[in-house]
């Protein structure tokens, strides 16, 4: 049996220096080597290598016969994370191959790697059929189930719903409740009695006297509760009834469908337990009682590894279990003995490690980080000020220091733990000239240019909506002062008046704001001032012209207000040009278009109707509790990455930064502990996980005081787990640093009075160097000074004026003719929509794979551009070489000729010599006689134009080429074109039923004749993952 030590050795052999592998340390070899048919648990800390130490079991199994790779499964919680850890696989298992051990075998099948939702809901629609059940039901987003569940409550006659106060207090506990139960996997029917039995037991206790009126109070709002649960479970009924009516599914579904497929049909756990043997369980502190049941009914005493840190467990809010880890080895039918460690940090230098330790100490049997070998010493920089502007201002310098002029611009992020003073910050980042980019936002909704687009929709859709319209008027855009939009309030009052019959008291009473006419309305009537006798005389020249604009840019919006929702978002867009707005601002997300689209085409595949009205009113529910997130993209050096430690986690920077660590702001205040008694939260009792929380036992109450003391032990108990979340949090924070971290709080925030204290994660790391003194002269008030209003170029104005300046000073060009011509192709352009990727040409959709922030925006903003000279001979000689081996050449024919017959002509005869000279193509017969195929293939929701130029057939096999005027490339260059490759073998074999391994496919680089064989093809799973991947379509961690 081969070693770890020589599978590394082999592999090396065949790698190029720069690439060389390590093999795996002394900690991590009993875990690449173990057992291959039992359960195991790895403990493994932040940075300590799991991922490397995944793909070298697999090698280690695969190179010694254990496994093949078509039997191994890969689970983990983001495509990401996901799309990371095929791609290793993928290299490692090719250089394997290369090396001359088992690599992939002849059919060249990899791992399947994908989310833990993905694989329980591709299980369920494989076999929904059994239990059923439609394959075809639509996954709901968050928000699209609040849309459901909105509908669910106002279709409800139930009185009982008044004490909730609200229809959206109603929604969110309902959603709440749904959410709580399908992670526990519990039905209304398990929790029928609960209420019913509660009830009685407090009544029983309120007959009895108390000493204390506040005991009195806390059994009545248990009492409240109680009643508002039992409300609640009818609810939740009807919101599963309503699912089912509209086949459509949650994230949560998809794990409960799946296993209600293996309990009810028991030879389909027997047929997945054959089609994987060795499983990999990644981040499994993060698994919910229901994904640790379906896995462990699939998988238990079976070779499945569990890999997770207790320390990174961050989660509980979200469905988490508590103590996943701890229980892993007794669910899975495990040993002790196969418990292993992971503790050196491969990740952080050595003065960070000692800080994340210590952080970890306080917390209870926890594991504490070695630092390795050549671990540099680290930069760890903690201070406490009384301002926050001071923080703040201290913070952008010290990220100037260290990242914006720093000689090798360094990976950088900025983390928090809420977003409640993120503008002061990054107002000092401003001002110290520091690149940020901020991802998520707290919500999509929030992102300004969603918020613009809102703001359009709702004057387009309300046209009483008017403080929408007043924040379109007072964008950067559009800069219409205060003075003017009084005239405008002004005219809209005149515009009442006129409107009102005359001689009638109506036109002096109107003066409060819904009695005037709407100022929508007023806007959209300026140009018909002269026509109403209305003077626009208190209105500045400019700002009427820009209100003219505006207005008319409306009235023709309003003409395709008609149309589908995301065809209306995306004709908006272009008619603002607010994707130029994105592309110029160096500080926005251009994705958030497109996350924003994504959202709404979902709607319009599970609503009915789906117009300006729904979309709007899907809206209004969105932003109650906006959870639509962007996934961040990669670090770029010498840009700060600003977001929450939530959404750090998985990620890593050179230099990090965790600002706002004041007692009350890191760990946050908190909230009411009275989880497990609230009318939206499931019972500690009937969890899934209870053996690890407080279970809160009123029966052995006599009393209202007696319950209260039991209340008070209850939440004091939940508070601490709170805590602990807060600690485990703080060193997810500090563990995404590898070489810089920055620590801060301040005692004084903006129009606050009452001082913080420097929180325990602070101080928990040793004691602070200094406590910055207030600045001389300087209040707590933390005043600021705002340009209104806003320059639109912020402080690129100076730069634009330059360029302004210079082309001002540049020679003319004689531009006549050319308006009429941008004026018809604009007037051509407003015609059009531009739908999401649904088809593409497999070249572009490389193009995509490896840019697709750049190859999106090109595809929804493409800008014409020039034919060159060697794209017209590519085209030549591809219609040259097509006629030749479909036999109707004929030399003395036209048609094969270039417009200049210089140069070029010069260099297709070269290409055509090169073609001759490779005369084995003229020895093979065409399959289907033709040159040229074209066929259409779909892979991850995209259809992908496959056009094939010729597909030669040689006994029972087949053989692709593709034909190439330039020189063969090597490396990544020809790694990247052989997927292209890749894509016409899994097209054709879809086409003709030929089995891929009797299908080969090679380059011909014509310019130096050179002819390249397609050595390594990609499996269609593994081109998905690449598709999924550059979607990037997970903004949070699926669950």
């Amino acid at each position: 049996m081969l070693s770890p030590q020589e599978i590394t050795e082999r592999m090396n052999a065949v790698l190029p220096a720069d690439e060389q592998l390590f093999p795996p340390s002394e900690e991590q070899f009993p875990v690449v080597t173990a057992a291959a048919d039992r359960p195991a648990l790895v403990v493994a800390g932040a940075g300590s290598g799991k991922t490397e130490t995944m793909a070298n079991r697999t090698l280690w199994l695969v190179a010694n016969g254990s496994v093949s790779p078509e039997h191994v499964l890969g689970l983990t919680f983001t495509r990401k994370a996901a799309g990371e850890l095929s791609n290793r696989f993928r290299e490692r298992l090719t250089t394997l191959e290369a090396a001359g051990l088992s690599g992939f075998g002849a059919e060249r099948i990899p791992p399947t790697v994908s989310t833990y939702n993905s694989f329980a809901n591709e299980m369920f629609r494989e076999f929904a059929n059994l239990i059923g059940r439609s394959p075809d039901a639509e996954v709901l987003t968050e928000t699209a189930s609040r849309v459901l569940a909105r509908d669910v409550v106002l279709a409800s006659t139930d009185d009982r719903l008044a004490a909730f106060g609200s229809v959206n207090s109603v929604v969110k506990a309902l959603i709440e409740l749904a959410a709580g139960m399908g992670d526990n996997l519990l039905t209304t029917d398990q929790l029928r009695d609960y209420p019913e039995a509660f009830v009685q037991d407090l009544n029983r206790i309120l007959l009895q006297d108390s000493k204390r009126k506040s005991a009195v109070e806390a059994t009545q709002g248990l009492l409240e509760n109680a009643q508002k649960f039992e409300a609640l479970l009818d609810l939740v009924d009807s919101f599963e009834d309503r699912k089912r009516e509209r086949n459509v599914v949650t994230f949560s579904d998809q794990v409960r469908l799946a296993i209600e497929v293996i309990e009810r049909v028991p030879s389909v756990a027997r047929e997945m337990r054959d089609r994987y043997r060795v499983i990999l369980l990644d981040e499994y502190q993060d698994t919910s009682v229901m994904q640790v049941r379906l896995l462990s009914a699939l998988f238990s005493g079976a070779g499945v590894m569990a890999v997770g840190d207790p320390n990174q467990s961050i989660y509980g809010w979200r469905g988490a279990a508590a103590g996943t880890l701890e229980r892993f080895l007794d669910e899975f039918a495990g040993d002790s003995s196969d418990r292993f460690e992971l503790s050196t940090s491969w990740r952080n230098d050595a003065a960070i490690l000692a800080v994340a330790n210590r952080i970890a100490r306080a917390g209870d049997d926890v594991l504490q980080l070695t630092e390795r070998a050549d671990a540099g010493e680290g930069l760890v920089d903690r201070r406490f000020y009384e301002l926050l502007t001071d923080e703040a201002e201290a913070l952008a310098a010290w990220f100037s220091q260290h990242v914006t002029n720093s000689e090798a611009p360094p990976t950088a992020a900025m983390l928090m733990r809420s977003r409640t003073w993120l503008r002061a910050y990054t107002r000092a980042l401003d001002a110290e000239g520091v690149d940020y980019t901020i991802i998520g936002g707290g919500g999509l909704l929030q992102q300004p240019a969603i918020v613009d687009i809102i703001a359009i929709l709702r004057v387009l859709g309300r046209p009483d909506d008017g403080q929408s319209l007043l924040r379109i008027l007072a964008s950067a855009r559009w800069r219409i002062g205060a003075a003017d939009m009084a005239a405008l309030v002004k005219f809209s009052r005149a515009l009442a008046e006129k409107d009102a019959p005359p001689g009638t008291e109506a036109q002096s009473m109107r003066t409060t704001p819904e009695q005037l006419a709407s100022v929508v309305d007023a806007l959209d009537s300026l140009h018909l001032a002269e026509h109403l006798d209305l003077t626009t005389k208190e209105f500045s020249e400019a700002g009427l012209n820009r209100m003219l604009s505006l207005a008319a840019e409306l009235r023709a919006l309003r003409a395709v207000r008609h149309r589908p929702a995301a065809e209306l978002i995306r004709t908006v867009v272009r008619s603002t040009g607010l994707d130029i707005e994105l592309a110029a601002n160096e500080h926005a997300d251009q994705r958030v278009l497109d996350t924003f689209l994504d959202e709404v085409l979902l709607m319009q595949r599970t609503e009915p109707v789906f117009g300006l009205e729904e979309l709007l009113a899907w809206v209004d529910i969105a932003e109650q509790d906006d959870r639509m997130e962007l996934p961040p993209p990669e670090p770029t050096p010498g840009r700060v990455q600003i977001m929450t430690v939530h959404g750090a986690k998985g990620l890593e920077w050179d230099v990090v930064a965790i600002p706002a660590l004041s007692i009350g702001s890191f760990p946050a205040t908190s909230r009411d502990q009275s989880a497990g008694l609230t009318p939206s939260t499931v019972p500690h009792q009937f969890r899934g996980d209870r053996a690890a929380l407080q279970i809160f036992d009123s029966a052995a109450a006599a009393t209202p005081d007696d319950l209260e003391a039991a209340l008070k032990e209850y939440r004091a108990a939940n508070e601490q787990r709170r805590l602990a979340e807060e600690r485990r949090i703080a060193y997810v924070g500090v563990t995404r640093a590898r070489r810089k971290l920055w620590m801060s709080g301040s005692a004084l925030a903006p129009e606050q009075t009452r001082a913080k204290k420097p929180s325990e994660f602070l101080t928990d790391a040793g004691p602070l160097e200094r406590i910055a003194a207030l600045h001389r002269g300087e209040s707590g008030a933390g005043e600021s000074i705002v340009e209104w209003p806003p320059r639109p170029f912020g402080g690129r104005v100076e730069a634009i004026r330059d360029a302004e300046r210079r082309f001002a000073e540049a020679a003319p060009i004689n531009d006549s003719g050319l308006t009429d011509h941008l004026d018809a192709l604009l007037a051509e352009r407003a015609t059009e929509t531009v739908a999401p990727l649904k088809r593409v040409g497999a070249s572009k959709l490389l193009e995509w794979i490896d840019s697709p922030t750049l190859a999106e925006h090109e595809r929804t903003r493409p800008m014409p551009s020039r034919r060159s000279a060697r794209a017209l001979l590519g085209t030549v000689f591809h219609q040259w070489t097509e006629s030749r081996i479909a036999g109707g050449y004929d030399e003395t024919l036209p048609g094969f000729e270039l417009d200049d017959p210089g140069e070029r002509s010069a260099d297709l005869e070269k290409l055509q010599a090169s073609y001759l000279r490779a005369s084995r193509y003229a020895r093979l017969e065409l399959s289907g006689g033709v040159a040229e195929q074209q066929i259409d293939l779909r892979i991850a929701g995209i259809t992908i134009s496959c056009k094939i130029d010729a597909v030669f057939a040689s006994g029972d096999r087949l053989l692709i080429v593709d034909w190439k005027i330039g020189r063969a490339p090597s490396g990544r260059n020809l790694e990247r074109r052989s997927r292209q490759l890749s894509l016409y073998r899994i097209a054709l074999s879809e086409l003709t039923g030929t089995p891929l391994e009797r299908i080969d496919a090679e380059f011909f680089f014509a310019e130096d004749g050179v002819t390249v064989p397609l050595e390594h093809p990609m499996s269609r799973n593994e081109l998905e993952n690449l598709i999924l991947a550059a979607k990037g379509s997970d903004s949070d961690a699926q669950r």
